[in-house]
């Protein structure tokens, strides 16, 4: 089949009606589907939501985060180092990207058995956001191999 020519206003109409079309619901479902990401009330250290990538990147089944504190994402040895550092951050947070250079390397504990976790290496790009009157640290995980 031959490439045949674009005109782009038409194709700038066809964008903008299918944008308005794509409800926030459905881009919500896409989102959790396919994004590892969690909210932490930063008082707390409690962990909001998450999403179903997220939960099983961490070995964890859908929805079994939401309400953990967030030291289970974490090898028991980072954990008092982890409170502090984040104690810190909500002090003056900033957006920020963890675990990328060999400088810095990330670690989180992925649930493999009860009561039995392995290290796994990880990328972390932080941002923070009032959820009510609350804020709240948004991760979005990736696995870094």
């Amino acid at each position: 089949m031959a490439d045949k020519e674009v005109d782009l206003d038409s194709l700038k109409v066809r964008l903008l009606g299918l944008r308005a079309s794509l409800d926030r619901e459905v881009w919500t479902d896409i989102l959790r589907a396919s994004v590892a990401a969690i909210v932490v009330d930063m008082e707390s250290q409690y962990i909001v939501d998450s999403t179903s990538t997220a939960d099983e990147l961490f070995g964890y089944i859908e929805g079994e985060l939401v309400g953990k504190p967030l030291d289970v994402l974490l090898p028991s040895h980072l954990r008092p180092t982890h409170k502090e550092n984040v104690k810190k951050f909500s002090d003056s947070p900033s957006n920020r990207t963890m675990g990328i250079g060999a400088a810095l390397n990330i670690v989180g504990a992925k649930k493999v058995a009860v009561g039995k976790y392995e290290e796994i290496k990880l990328v972390i790009s932080l941002r923070t956001k009032m959820i009510g009157e609350a804020r709240c640290a948004v991760a979005i995980i990736t696995e870094r191999f």
